[in-house]
């Protein structure tokens, strides 16, 4: 299984990249337009300068940014859209993925590998919303609901009509729970 970079916004690699391809050569005096004559530079140009609108609009979903995993194997290509993962939960050398909707795919990598590509495909400047709960599962915390340690389950849900309820041993609970509540107490009170 090879890791592949998604790349967020194509279109603007893409058109960014014909841009500087187009762009003409200031050492090669040849590649200067006679005077009134149009380059595919300058049309490059024209139709591709951003509006200051669309840089407005770009700035104010800048945390709409979709975040993209994309595995390749021999057979296939699987384009994985974290922000939708509720769980991975390993089995033996394969690793069993479930978005919140009730979709599930077989990885053919392990666990560890998942985390790593995760940490490889996150921001560094954003915190990742997967925490590992010992060798068998990684959760995504955005849709944490529940923890009970007495039931020794973690409930994972989208506040709607998808919701999985997951067995954790009761030690790892114990110290997750503790770990969340220090987090949402530290929170409340710098906020105060």
């Amino acid at each position: 299984m090879q890791l592949i970079q998604w790349p967020f916004f194509t279109n603007i690699i893409i058109k960014r990249a014909f841009f500087l391809a187009a762009k003409p050569h200031e050492s090669l005096p040849s590649a200067q337009p006679a005077h009134g004559a149009t380059t595919i530079y300058s049309l490059v140009q024209a139709l591709y300068k951003p509006s200051k609108s669309l840089i407005k609009r770009y700035q104010q979903n800048k945390a709409r940014i979709m975040y993209k995993l994309c595995l390749n194997s021999r057979d296939e290509l699987l384009i994985i859209d974290l922000e939708k993962i509720a769980f991975f939960q390993a089995n033996g050398n394969y690793t069993h993925m479930n978005y919140i909707m009730g979709e599930t795919h077989l990885l053919t990598v392990g666990l560890s590998k998942v985390e790593e590509y995760i940490r490889m495909t996150w921001p560094k400047d954003k915190p990742s919303p997967f925490v590992r709960l010992g060798r068998s599962l990684i959760i995504n915390q955005s849709y944490l609901s529940e923890i009970s340690i007495l039931k020794q389950k973690i409930i994972l849900s989208d506040c709607g009509e998808h919701s999985y309820s997951l067995l954790v041993p009761k030690p790892l609970l114990k110290d997750y729970k503790q770990k969340i509540n220090e987090f949402y107490i530290k929170r409340y009170t710098t906020d105060i």
